[in-house]
C-alpha cells in the first residue's frame, strides 16, 4: 500500500462507502460468519430455535435409518448433549416434519399479520484511542527532529509527517463522540408475506424465526403420546413494533393542540 509523505495510506479515487456504512457491513459479515449455507440440502431449518426441555441445549438434525418398521429414512431432531460432553437426564427427540409444521403454524398464527421491522445497528464512533496514538506519534517525531538538530532531508520528511498527523489529529478532536444506537425501519411487509416470499430458502426463514425470537422447547418422550404437539411449547420473544407508543404520542399532540 502506497503512503503519502505524512505516512497516511493513499486512496485511489473516492471511497465507495463512508466509514459508518463500512462498519455496519463488517458487523453484518461477522454476524453471518459461520451460518450454514442456504444451498445445502441438509440444512437444519430450525437450528437455534429448537431446544431440549430437559437440559436446555439445542436440538440437532439427524436421520433414522430404515428398519423393520421403517421403509425409508426419517428426519429427526434430537438432543446431542452427550456428543457435546454435557449431561442430559432425558434427551429429547422427535420426528422433524411434524415439528416443522407446528412451528410454522404457531409462528404465522401469532405474528403473521404483524409488520416486519428491520433493526439497523449503528456502531459507536469514538476516536479517543486513535487521538492518543497520534499525540504520542507527534511527540515522538518532535523529539527525533530535536535530536537531528538543524535542517536537511530527514528533518523535512519528519516535519511533513508531523503536519499530516497534526491535521488528522485536529479533525479527530473536532469529530463528535457517538454512542452505539439502534434504529427501527418499517418494511411494509407482514411476517406472513415475507414467509411466503421465502418459500425456497430455508436459511431466510430460519433467520426470520430467529430475529423474531421464536423458540420451541421439546419435552421428553413418553409412552402413549401420539400427538407430538403436546410435547412442544412455542414462544415468541421481543419483536419490534414500529407503531408501538404512537397512539399515545398522537393523543399527547392533540391534547397539546387543544390547550393552545
Amino acid at each position: 500500500m502506497e503512503r503519502d509523505e505524512a505516512g497516511e495510506p493513499i486512496l485511489v479515487g473516492e471511497p465507495l462507502v463512508d466509514d459508518e456504512t463500512w462498519l455496519r457491513l463488517q458487523q453484518e459479515m461477522d454476524k453471518r460468519e459461520g451460518q450454514p449455507s442456504a444451498r445445502r440440502s441438509d440444512l437444519h431449518p430450525l437450528l437455534g430455535v429448537l431446544f431440549c426441555g430437559s437440559c436446555g441445549g439445542k436440538l440437532y438434525q439427524g436421520w433414522l435409518s430404515p428398519g423393520p418398521n421403517r421403509k425409508e429414512s426419517v428426519r429427526q431432531y434430537r438432543c446431542a448433549a452427550k456428543a457435546h460432553g454435557r449431561e442430559c437426564a432425558k434427551p429429547a427427540y422427535v420426528v422433524a416434519a411434524r415439528v416443522d409444521d407446528y412451528v410454522q403454524r404457531e409462528f404465522l398464527e401469532r405474528l403473521g399479520g404483524t409488520e416486519v421491522v428491520e433493526v439497523i445497528e449503528y456502531p459507536a464512533v469514538d476516536h479517543r484511542g486513535e487521538i492518543e496514538e497520534l499525540e504520542a506519534t507527534v511527540n515522538e517525531l518532535g523529539l527525533r527532529i530535536a535530536e537531528l538538530g538543524g535542517t536537511g532531508p530527514a528533518v523535512n520528511a519528519l516535519m511533513s509527517q508531523i503536519r499530516g498527523r497534526s491535521e488528522r489529529l485536529e479533525r479527530l478532536r473536532q469529530a463528535p463522540i457517538q454512542e452505539a444506537r439502534r434504529e427501527l425501519h418499517a418494511t411494509d411487509q407482514t411476517y406472513a408475506e415475507v414467509w411466503a416470499a421465502t418459500a425456497d430458502s430455508s436459511q431466510d426463514r430460519l433467520q426470520l424465526l430467529r430475529e423474531a425470537g421464536a423458540r420451541c422447547v421439546v419435552g421428553e418422550t413418553y409412552r402413549g403420546c401420539r400427538d407430538v404437539t403436546k410435547r412442544l411449547a412455542f414462544t415468541i420473544g421481543a419483536h419490534a413494533d414500529p407503531y408501538e407508543g404512537r397512539m399515545e404520542e398522537l393523543m399527547e399532540e392533540e391534547l397539546a393542540a387543544g390547550l393552545d
